[in-house]
């Protein structure tokens, strides 16, 4: 892998990812439509990834790059 230029890398990448794409959509060629419930589990499980996937991939990130937030002590008397 070393070897390879990195269009080539890039290129192999996009498609593994769009062979492992085709390999999980397949078995939906084959089976009959899903049920309602079978369609909200399966929607459901989606929705979660995308949660996970922004949580973890865009919002921590975000958050490990920001200064601490500290409170003055004028803040403090303002509240007290």
């Amino acid at each position: 892998m070393e070897s390879l230029s990195p269009i080539a890398a890039g290129a192999l990448g996009s498609l593994a990812a769009g062979l492992m794409t085709a390999v999980g959509a397949a078995p939906m060629l084959v089976v009959k439509r899903p049920g309602q419930q079978t369609q909200s589990v399966l929607l459901g499980f989606a929705a979660g990834v995308m949660l996970a996937a922004s949580f973890f991939s865009l919002i921590m990130p975000g958050l490990r790059g920001t200064p601490s937030v500290t409170i003055s002590k004028s803040s403090q008397a303002m509240s007290a």
